[in-house]
């Protein structure tokens, strides 16, 4: 007799389970306009609801930003906020952490956990602003990062809320500036 993965409701000992019947309900999918419809609604309650949220990472450029934000994976804000002080004063340009030397970035970004992997994402995203988008920090000027999700995402191979969260940071400094 053939069994399959059917839940079944219990029956009296000894006697064959009655397979449990669940409805399938096909829901109609989403248009995309639909979808911007409820992203803004949910964007304005958000907005009622939090009216002073702002990032609590501490950092005065996108590239600082950035970096934190790598940081900040599976570690409290508090703790990258003591990090990245002596991390920027050393590490200026996206060039300066793609040149990190093996072991020393791990050093400095070591009290975040992780820091292998952070440093590597470190060095990835630097190189990677230096090298495509060419943002080498000239003298009176401060280093850039891409401006838009997509562009973080391909940047740090992260995950959306990441590209999220810097577009976000990103266009609240640009409102209030």
């Amino acid at each position: 007799m053939a069994q399959h993965n059917a839940r079944r409701r219990p029956g009296p000992p000894g006697s064959p389970a009655a397979p449990i019947e669940s409805p399938r309900v096909k829901r109609r999918r989403e248009t995309l306009e639909e979808r911007r419809r409820r992203a803004r609604s949910v964007l304005r309650r958000l907005s009622r609801a939090y009216p002073d949220a702002r990032c609590s990472l501490d950092y005065s450029s996108p590239l600082e930003l950035l970096m934190a934000t790598i940081l900040s994976a599976q570690c409290t804000d508090v703790r990258v906020n003591l990090v990245t002080p002596a991390l920027f004063r050393k590490y200026r340009t996206a060039a300066d952490y793609a040149r990190a030397p093996a072991g020393e970035l791990e050093r400095d970004i070591r009290q975040t956990g992780f820091f292998n992997s952070k440093a590597k994402s470190l060095r990835r995203a630097g190189a990677t602003i230096a090298a495509e988008h060419r943002h080498e920090r000239k003298p009176a000027s401060r280093p850039t990062v891409p401006n838009s999700e997509s562009s973080f995402i391909l940047l740090v191979r992260s995950r959306l809320s990441l590209g999220g969260v810097l577009r976000a940071e990103g266009q609240r400094r640009n409102n209030s500036a």
